[in-house]
């Protein structure tokens, strides 16, 4: 577990810090916290690990000051979305288990998400010259649209998920390149973000289009209850982050989504390339 003490967007040396917490199944999962509430004086509650929300005056991101390692985000995703994890999380969140199925697999979910990613990206990815695809934390594949049905589509996924059929499921991209790479509902989980993307630049080649899509949510002020997103991406906090992760933006807007199990939302796309 580590401190982050500048914007890990924008690099900015003096984020303001308000005193936050993560929410009671996280606590439990990273601190292996009791589940049962405990008293503490005349009030009953759940013990919450405690961390700063730091907010960038210069690029408007907010993201949690504790930071998990690789042992914390074990403890996290280990069986993530399986019937054991499913179960436990709903003893914290009721209801948490009437959706477990459908996020990621709605429908009306992936319909949304493919025909607005196919409309954000036309006119700048010539979709005939597209022969592989990437995508990286990609889950089963599903959400790579049908515009890429004629190209090799390729999944890197660290959990034990089966891909749907047509998508190739790869352990490593190491020694690999692609024409077009998808990170989709990534970068909001990732302690370090730029690490990523620092993974995923060498299998970009020359002309090699990347997407970019994570979920608009607002920093409203105040203690942040943390939960698994632990940052919180503004239009220009994305922007600063891609380009100093060695891409140069070529397209960005925020879209409407239509998810099927919960409420439309509103995400950040991006379209980047290598820069020279």
């Amino acid at each position: 577990m580590n401190i982050a003490h500048s914007c890990i967007a924008c690099g900015s040396k003096n984020p303001e810090k308000i005193l936050s917490a993560f929410a009671p199944f996280i606590s439990h999962k990273v601190m292996d916290y009791p589940r049962q509430t405990i008293a503490f004086g005349n009030v009953a509650m759940r013990p919450l690990l405690l961390t700063n929300t730091m907010h960038c005056n210069d690029c408007g991101m907010a993201f949690s000051q504790v930071r998990f390692g690789d042992e914390e985000m074990e403890r996290i995703y280990s069986g993530y979305r399986s019937v054991d994890y499913s179960a436990l999380r709903e003893s914290y969140e009721p209801g948490y288990a009437l959706l477990n199925d459908r996020i990621g697999n709605d429908p009306v979910e992936i319909k949304s998400r493919a025909e607005q990613m196919t409309k954000f990206i036309d006119g700048v990815v010539e979709f005939d010259k597209v022969k592989t695809v990437l995508d990286y934390g990609g889950d089963k594949g599903q959400h790579i649209p049908p515009c890429f049905n004629g190209s090799l589509r390729y999944v890197y996924e660290p959990f034990d998920e089966t891909t749907i059929e047509g998508a190739l499921k790869l352990k490593s991209i190491n020694n690999m390149t692609f024409d077009f790479v998808m990170c989709c509902n990534v970068l909001e989980h990732i302690p370090y973000p730029k690490s990523t993307l620092d993974i995923i630049r060498p299998s970009c080649h020359e002309g090699t289009k990347i997407f970019i899509d994570v979920p608009l949510e607002n920093y409203s002020g105040g203690a942040w209850c943390w939960h698994e997103h632990i940052n919180l991406f503004s239009l220009n906090g994305l922007k600063k982050l891609i380009e100093q992760s060695g891409f140069n933006v070529l397209k960005m807007e925020v879209v409407d989504l239509e998810l099927g199990w919960s409420v439309p939302s509103k995400a950040i796309y991006l379209l980047a390339e290598v820069a020279e």
